[in-house]
């Protein structure tokens, strides 16, 4: 795979065909596990990744980047030794263009830089912040007849707000990885704050009705809207930990912002846990509003309410906020165990993550309608077509939440080994442990045990 795209020693060309870079679709996260346990399979890939080290050297252009890109991949996994990774580095460094950053042009965003490792010599946090810090906002509208209009083709991005997410430092480290990336001062995240707030004064003008809203570029969907979901994510890394707000002035108005997103259908109610970092006095609003997405059937705020759940448990779990609602946990539950349709398939990945991350937030009760519900989940997602199947989710669907569903019976399996371990482990479990055993789909066969080690 590593080879893949480079031209041979005979000077033909290993293409990169219209399926794409098999890179891309590498199971980084199953080879890393593998390689930790086994150094016998560590040892193997070193001279492939030697291999690429001496060739990114030589290449230029597309296949400098396209090698770069890859060690950048090898380098974020895990698999580099240290030399390696330091070579890496360097060899990014080497070829810069006239920001002073890497000429890795291949990058949704140039902060991915980051995940390279540190070399001596190389101050690259510090390059990538100022790179940011000095970009400007852009509109996707313009001014037509008096009214704002989309103005681009498509692509079009607000490039600090993405590469303020990408490289901004977490808080939470939700399974024990090591917290790394760029921190800002409070006149830093403040001013990165007013761009974004100047960037949605002008373009929210092309959203305001709902025909408006459902008006594309040719590439997909409007763009403001696109870019106005990535809000959540930017208030809660990049705004919200290091803002410092004293006047109710500015809070006012981020609250006020909030609510206009949510009447124009953007929900930002993941990043409501952040807020109470500040703002502990909000728990008992937030709850009661999160309740009511995580309840409703716009899939938006579905999504927004149970990435807030599982964000305000991390942080609760740190002392940082007040304790999480016990009635979301509750809903989440349900939710889950009612086999609710709106965007199940992410639904049922953010709960297991939370319930493989924080199994002492679940008693037995909720464990057991979850149970419970594994025989229901197991019809209505059966690739047999039966006369029970037949009421079950499309066919379409149903690999993918079946591999879902393997998942959280693994999860429930280990809740009982970590919080109740003299407990038998229910049958329904056990069925689906047999079931994902034998299933040739590789993706289930895999998904019950893919949280032994987290």
């Amino acid at each position: 795979t590593l080879h893949h795209g480079f031209k041979r020693t005979d000077g033909a060309q290993r293409r990169v065909g219209d399926a794409g870079d098999p890179m891309d679709n590498f199971p980084s996260k199953r080879v890393s596990k593998t390689i930790l346990s086994s150094p016998e399979i560590a040892s193997t890939i070193q001279e492939p990744i030697e291999w690429l080290l001496i060739r990114a050297g030589s290449e230029s252009a597309v296949g400098w980047r396209r090698a770069m890109l890859r060690l950048l991949n090898l380098s974020s996994w895990g698999l580099l030794n240290n030399p390696q990774a330091v070579k890496a580095t360097q060899l990014a460094w080497s070829r810069k263009g006239t920001n002073g950053l890497p000429e890795l042009t291949n990058l949704n965003a140039i902060g991915y830089v980051l995940r390279f490792a540190d070399a001596p010599g190389i101050d690259a946090v510090n390059v990538v912040k100022q790179f940011i810090l000095s970009l400007k906002p852009t509109t996707a509208t313009k001014d037509l007849n008096g009214k704002r209009v989309l103005a681009v083709d498509g692509g079009w991005r607000q490039q600090f707000i993405h590469e303020c997410i990408v490289v901004t430092r977490q808080i939470v480290s939700f399974h024990g990885e090591p917290l790394t990336g760029v921190e800002w001062t409070a006149d830093e995240s403040n001013a990165l704050y007013d761009k974004a707030l100047t960037w949605w004064e002008v373009d929210k003008a092309a959203i305001q009705t709902e025909e408006q809203r459902k008006s594309a570029s040719p590439f997909g969907e409007n763009p403001v809207i696109s870019e106005a979901s990535r809000l959540d994510d930017f208030f809660r890394l990049v705004v919200l930990p290091y803002s410092q707000w004293t006047d109710t002035t500015q809070w006012n108005r981020l609250f006020k912002w909030i609510i206009e997103m949510r009447t124009l259908a953007v929900f930002a109610t993941s990043c409501y846990p952040y807020i109470l970092l500040q703002r502990p006095t909000e728990s008992e609003r937030f709850a009661t509003e999160m309740l009511s997405d995580l309840d409703s059937s716009n899939e938006a705020a579905v999504v927004g309410a149970a990435e807030g759940i599982r964000y305000w448990a991390h942080l609760a779990a740190s002392r940082r906020i007040p304790v999480l609602d016990a009635n979301l946990v509750d809903a989440f539950v349900q939710r889950i165990a009612l086999r609710r349709m709106g965007r199940i398939e992410y639904c049922l990945s953010i709960f297991t993550h939370l319930l493989n991350e924080k199994p002492e937030l679940f008693n037995i009760d909720q464990i057991s309608l979850l149970v419970s519900s594994l025989e229901p989940w197991n019809q209505s997602t059966s690739l047999i077509d039966t006369a029970i199947s037949q009421d079950g989710f499309p066919m379409a669907k149903r690999p993918t939440l079946r591999s879902r569903v393997g998942g959280l019976a693994g999860a429930i399996q280990r809740w009982y080994r970590i919080v109740a371990p003299t407990a038998c482990i229910p049958r329904h479990v056990v069925a689906w442990e047999m079931a994902c055993a034998k299933d040739p789909l590789p993706e289930v066969h895999r998904s019950f045990n893919e949280w032994e080690n987290p």
